[in-house]
């Protein structure tokens, strides 16, 4: 099977279909656990919508992560990723750099560590987003 014939993929427009947004989701939904924007470009446009351009990904990405809808990770190079989120509060996890797996994590005493912390310091209108990054069990051996 090969990946510029998009035809002969299960990820075919039919597997998608629906909107731009509807696709991304799919894309993000279909495989790994966390994938570049340049990752569900390429799947978008090549097994879902044509036409679809990195500007439109970026926009609607950005759309998704501010409904809560996708959490955002950084990679071991420093790389932005995207997975769906488990939750509408899933914005902490632990997660596989070799496998993608993610698991959403509690973390109220950190949390609540950081915003007075913050405070302290003269912060307000705090985001945070916190990512634990390892091997999981089953590559670590």
């Amino acid at each position: 099977m090969s990946k510029t014939d998009p035809a002969s993929s299960p990820r075919s427009r039919k597997a998608y279909g629906g909107s731009r947004r509807d696709v991304l989701l799919a894309v993000l939904g279909a495989g790994k656990c966390c994938l570049s924007a340049g990752e569900i470009y390429y799947e978008a446009s090549h097994f879902g919508t044509r036409g679809i351009g990195y500007a439109t990904v970026y926009r609607i990405l950005g759309q998704l992560i501010s409904e809560g809808r996708v959490v955002t990770l950084r990679g071991q190079a420093g790389a932005r990723l995207f997975r769906i989120a488990s939750d509408p509060d899933d914005r902490h996890s632990l997660w596989c750099t070799e496998c993608g797996r993610a698991q959403p994590i509690s973390a109220v005493g950190i949390v609540a560590e950081m915003e007075w912390f913050a405070q302290e310091c003269g912060f307000t209108d705090l985001v945070h987003h916190l990512s634990v990054q390892g091997r999981c069990r089953d590559r670590a051996s």
